[in-house]
Order: structure tokens, then sequence, then C-alpha cells
């Protein structure tokens, strides 16, 4: 992982520049390393061919050794055989034959010791020849290895410098003419980072993380709105774009070692955005302002104390139960506005078990702001069921599942998100039923109705699903009678309309009678 930000400085260009020349003399002499050590090769090769005619010199010699020694020996046994019948007869002639003998057998060994000795010597030739040829060639590939190696490397690098320089030139360029838009980058992506975060980790998050959610979106907002003691617009944008940076800074030096998941979140936007540090002044010659960014940051502070003021522990946890307050004081709202014949009896039964077990929860644990959450996610469920808020909702209840003693609340959860779902499901197929009198628009009727029961069908499955699934999960924790009853009760009620709902039909669906429990 890259542990530096890149500053887009004049001197970072400079030190750039000077790199990539160097790394273009570099690879350049890699290039004259191969060629040197196929020069050597080339030149191993007349010495090899050398060595293999001496190698054939001593093959020949060898076989005119070998020839001579078979004449000798074929004339010895040409002699022993004439000299047998002599020998007997004549002492003389038998001195003779052996003297004879001795001088053949001499010339035979002489002759058989020399073409052994050039068979030694044609042996070490040709193993000379072999580890030369051999020995040339496995270091000619290592050495071709090590420097394609280097000289990939040395390419990855130059390509890095390339990107890197042009990179200043689009920043410089930007920073110049349209620093507005580099501000709005950096503080997009802060945003993003931020509620990227809050939807994976939204329970168990620390106090320092709390508090860098809590205070960067007024800080952001502050800082974008700044004005800055500068008469030149475009200097002032300059100026934001260095107290974000700052910002960055200390949200990340505060919270690397707390919760390094938030933190990492942050380096990635600044190794995207940020590109100077605290100590800097703006990277350009003939715009810097003679202040680092920590300064500029420090005088938006004296400016505006209240925004970009630093929150303590005590008040950030003052303020997440006021907000409980707040968001719990919402939903019992909610449901008494709501409250008649088009809301089900079992959703709201089961709204206020969600309500009572999010209660009982946050006595016990300190997890204010998730339970905050949850409930004004309930409240957005209720009052809009649609597919953002489902799936909000059904991803507050994976993560209550995970938390101590949260699997209760989570089952109530998919439970209450299952009958919402269902009940707006109900809804549609008795709205699309009843959309056009039957005398006038029989074929309207006929089409659309048809195909909005066929969707409220599929989207009945799917709620009958999620009911199923906040079944087996409270099953397993022993969730409370009230809410197993609910369950239930919401089952008598969606299996057939109620007097109110059959009213609210057209005249034709109206007249057919209520079918009786």
């Amino acid at each position: 992982m890259q542990t530096r930000i890149v500053k887009f400085d004049e001197n970072s260009l400079r030190s750039w520049i000077d790199e990539r020349a160097k790394i273009s003399l570099q690879r350049e002499q890699q290039h004259q390393i191969i060629r040197e050590q196929l020069t050597l090769i080339n030149q191993l090769y007349p010495h090899s061919r050398e060595l293999k005619q001496q190698v054939e010199t001593l093959q020949s010699q060898i076989a005119t050794l070998n020839s001579q020694i078979a004449i000798l020996a074929g004339g010895k046994d040409v002699i022993d055989h004439l000299a047998e019948g002599v020998t007997k007869r004549s002492v003389g002639v038998s001195i003779m034959h052996a003297v004879a003998d001795y001088a053949a057998q001499n010339t035979l060994s002489s002759l058989q010791e020399k073409c052994d000795r050039l068979m030694r010597k044609k042996s070490e030739l040709d193993l000379r020849r072999d580890w030369l040829l051999k020995e040339g060639r496995k270091h000619y590939i290592a050495v071709q290895e090590a420097a394609k190696k280097e000289r990939d490397r040395l390419s990855d690098r130059l390509r890095e410098l390339e990107m890197l320089i042009r990179e200043k030139g689009n920043f410089t360029t930007q920073l110049l003419e349209h620093p507005q838009d580099l501000c709005n980058a950096l503080s997009g992506t802060i945003l993003y980072a931020l509620d990227d975060y809050e939807y994976h980790f939204p329970a168990g998050q620390t106090i320092g993380v709390r508090r860098a959610i809590r205070e960067l979106r007024p800080k952001i907002d502050c800082i974008l709105k700044s004005q800055t003691m500068h008469h030149n617009e475009l200097q002032r944008w300059r100026i934001r774009y260095a107290i974000l940076c700052e910002l960055l800074w200390r949200q990340y030096n505060l919270l690397a070692e707390e919760d390094r998941v938030f933190a990492q979140r942050l380096w990635r936007t600044m190794l995207q955005h940020v590109h100077m540090d605290s100590g800097d002044d703006l990277p350009i010659n003939g715009f810097k302002t003679g202040l680092t960014a920590w300064q500029h940051y420090e005088n938006l502070r004296v400016t505006s104390p209240i925004p970009m003021t630093d929150l303590s522990e005590k008040q950030v946890q003052e303020m997440e139960v006021d907000e409980y307050k707040h968001e719990r004081a919402t939903i019992l709202k909610t449901l008494s506005n709501s409250k008649g014949p088009n809301v089900p009896l079992p959703v709201y039964q089961n709204t206020m078990s969600v309500i009572d077990e999010v209660d009982r929860l946050r006595n016990r644990t300190a997890d204010v702001r998730f339970y905050t959450e949850t409930l004004r996610q309930t409240t957005a469920l209720l009052q809009n069921p649609g597919d953002e808020n489902a799936n909000q909702y059904a991803n507050l209840a994976n993560h209550a599942d995970t938390r101590t003693n949260g699997r209760v609340l989570a089952g109530a959860m998919l439970i209450l998100l299952g009958m919402v779902s269902l009940a707006a499901c109900v809804l549609i197929a008795m709205a699309s039923f009843g959309a056009a009198a039957p005398a006038s628009a029989i074929g309207i009727a006929a089409g659309t109705s048809v195909l909005a029961k066929g969707l409220s069908i599929l989207g009945g499955i799917a709620s009958i699903g999620t009911l199923y699934a906040g079944y087996r999960v409270c099953q397993r924790t022993g969730l409370s009678k009230k809410m197993m009853t609910a369950k239930k009760t919401s089952w008598k009620f969606f299996n057939r309309p109620s007097l109110e709902q059959s009213k609210a039909l057209d005249v034709g669906w109206a007249k057919r009678s209520v079918p009786t429990r």
C-alpha cells in the first residue's frame, strides 16, 4: 500500500524529471550489458571450433595407431605360428624368435600406451569444449534475465514518472484555472467515504469516528462557503483547497490508531486528492500565500468558531441522546397520525415491538447512534416503503443481528419490513382492481389489473420470504409471545380484505360479499 501522498510542487516535478533522465540512461546501460555479453559468447565459438579441430586430429591419430597395433598384432601371430615347428629342431631359431617376440611385444605396448594417452587427451578436450559452451550459455542467459528484470523495473518506474509529470501538469492547470472543481471533488469524495462507512459499519462506531462523522459535514460546508482574506475569487478557492487538505490530515492523524477501517477510507481519499502537507503553502510558484495549510485552517477557526470547533466526547454523547429522544418522539407521532383503516394493526403493533426492543438495548449499551438510526429508518420505512428505504432497513437489521443481544431486534425489524412490504403489495393489488369502472373501461381494467396483480404477487412472494427470515431469527432467540402473535395476526389480516378495504374498491367489486372468518 502507498504510504505517502504525492506532492505536486515544483521540487517534486524537478526530482521526477531528473530521475526520468537517470532511468533512461540506466536502461541504455542495460542494453549495453546485453550486447557485451553477446560479444563474449560469440568469442567462445572460435575457441570451441579450435578445440573441435584438435579433437578431430587426435581421433585421426588414434585411428592410425589402432591400425598399427592391429597390423603388429597380426604379424606377431603369424611369426608365432611359423615358429612352433622350428623351435624344437634349432636352438638358434628359438632364441631369435624370443628376441623378435619381445621386440614386437614392446612395440605393441608402446603403441597401446600412446593410443591411451591420445584417448585421454581427447576426452579432456571434449569435456573442456562442452563445459565452455554450457557455462557460456548459462552465464549469458542469467545475465540476460537479470538485465531484462532490471529493464522492466526501470520501464515501470519510467511510466510512473511520466504519469506523475502528466498529473502534475493537470493538477497545476486545474488549481490555476478551476480550483473550485478541485474543492468540490475533494469534498464530494470525503462525503462519499462517510456515507460508505456508515452503510457498511452503522453499529459499534468508536467515539472518535462518531465525532468525525458529526463534525466533517458542517466543517466542509463552512470551508466551501468561507470568505478568506483575498480579493481574487480563484485564489480564495485555492486557499479553500489547502484548508480541506488540512482538515483531512487532522482527522486522519486523530483516527489512524483508533479506527483503522475508517482511517483507511480517509487515506484513500487523501491519496487521490490531497497533494500538500500541513506545513506546505500552495504548490504553485507565483500564487503562494506566505501561509501554510495549517495556518489557513487556524485562521478560519478564528473567523468561524462555531462550525470549526472540535466537539468534546461529552458534547457528542449529549447530542446523540437528544437525537435519540427526537427520533423516538417522531416515530410515535408518525404512528399516531397514520393509525387508521389503511394501516394494518399488526404493523402498528410490531413497530411498537421494535421501539420497545430499541429502548431496552439502548439502556444496556452505549451504541446510541445505531439505535437512533434504527428509529429514523423505521420512520422512513413507514412513510415510504420503497426499495431504497427497504434496502437501508434490511442493512440495519443485518447489523443488528451481529450485535450483542441484537438478534431479537433483527428479527423484529425483518418481520416489520415484511409486513410493510406485503401491505404495500396488497394496496397495489386493490388499487389495480378498482382503477376503472367495469362498464366504461373493461379492456383497460383487464390488461392493467392483470399486470398490476402479477407485480403485486411477485412483490408478495419477496415479502413472505422476508417475513419468514425474520420469524426464523426470532424463533432461534426466543422472541416474546407478543411478537409471535403479531406475526400470526398479520397473516390473518393479509389473507382477506377488511370491510373498510372492500368499501374502497370500485362498484363492481364492492358488491361482492366479504368472506367470513
